[in-house]
């Protein structure tokens, strides 16, 4: 009896524990395509990143964004971060101008947990206090994405999925609960029925880096288009 009942038990954990792996890689595979659309990088750029480097997705997200902001190899971030490097010597290392690094320090590009929150915030349409305090709640940032996603879907607060969650810790009963599939999770999104704007490419994000982009030419391009405009009126 005393056999039997160990067995079962064993047979129990081993089936638990395969539910969180299932759910955990799902939940990756859904943080490597928010990072490679938010930052225009392809999904294997990202897994490649995070299964070689060793790094957090939390820290992984802050040396996107570094990188993106400073138009260098995310992995020459990582080696001088690697280094001890604070971000401000990081950014003076890569090329930017203080002053674009103290504006977009100000606006968090170099602080994880506002990376994600921000992120988060934009692509599920969930207000940043509110992503905020699940991702306080959260054993980890899957855990804080799939209780987005299920409240999402079964239009709940992500903080009370958070805390059904932690009873458990198992998404596979809540995802049977409220019918929800990780895979689907653009469904649960506010960008669901349109292409995504990475952040380059959007007007408020551009106005940001213009020192940095200035410094490549712009404005000397503007000179040398003067200058042939003159030489056009002369012939």
């Amino acid at each position: 009896m005393i056999k039997s009942l160990k067995t079962f038990l064993s047979i129990s954990c081993l089936a638990i524990l395969a539910s969180m792996a299932r759910a955990d890689a799902e939940l990756d595979r859904v943080i490597t395509t928010l990072l490679a659309e938010q930052f225009g990088i392809s999904t294997k750029e990202v897994a490649t990143a995070h299964s070689s480097s060793k790094m957090s997705w939390e820290d992984l997200g802050t040396v996107y964004s570094a990188s993106h902001y400073g138009h260098t190899r995310a992995d020459t971030v990582w080696r001088l971060r690697n280094q001890g490097l604070g971000w401000g010597e990081v950014a003076h290392r890569i090329g930017m101008q203080p002053g674009t690094f103290n504006k977009l320090r100000k606006q968090g590009a170099f602080d994880s947990d506002k990376v994600w929150d921000k992120m988060l915030s934009n692509r599920f349409d969930v207000p940043v206090s509110e992503v905020r305090a699940v991702r306080q709640r959260s054993p980890s940032l899957q855990d804080t994405i799939g209780s987005i996603v299920v409240g999402r879907k079964s239009h709940r607060s992500p903080k009370l999925v958070i805390e059904e969650y932690r009873k458990h810790r198992d998404w596979e009963t809540l995802k049977t609960k409220y019918g929800v599939n990780f895979s689907d999770w653009r469904k649960h999104t506010k960008n669901s029925l349109k292409k995504h704007v990475p952040p380059h490419q959007q007007k408020s994000q551009v106005k940001a880096i213009k020192p940095k982009v200035e410094k490549h030419g712009l404005k000397d391009n503007g000179k040398h288009k003067g200058s042939a405009g003159k030489g056009h009126k002369k012939t």
